[in-house]
């Protein structure tokens, strides 16, 4: 049973939700015995909460490996760049090219 206070359940062994605070997506990590995959960060702002439930799981920032954004929307993207010195940042090609030129539209 999780504490009251957790912010991350466990969808099955090694899969987890990170439950969003608004305005913000949810965010799944995969823990896996040679890789962690983080699907999806929320926004630049929730990255505390998003720090803070990768450590329940025994997690640091620079402990995942690849970050995989659904979509270029920036609820999922914003905090992309606190990983991008230790994991690999991928994004389908045409949202990829929207997020490496700024595009205000979709940010």
């Amino acid at each position: 049973m999780k504490p009251d206070n957790s912010r991350i359940s466990a969808i099955r062994p090694d899969l987890f939700l990170i439950p969003a605070e608004r305005p913000n997506s949810h965010a799944y990590l995969i823990k896996g015995t040679f890789k962690n995959i983080l699907i999806d960060t929320g926004l630049a702002s929730n990255f505390p909460h998003l720090e803070a439930s990768l450590a329940e799981v025994g997690l640091k920032p620079k402990d995942i490996q690849m970050v995989i954004l659904t979509h270029e929307h920036l609820d999922h993207i914003g905090g992309a760049g606190y990983f991008s010195e230790s994991a690999v940042v991928a994004a389908h090609f045409l949202a990829a090219n929207k997020i490496s030129i700024g595009d205000e539209f979709v940010l």
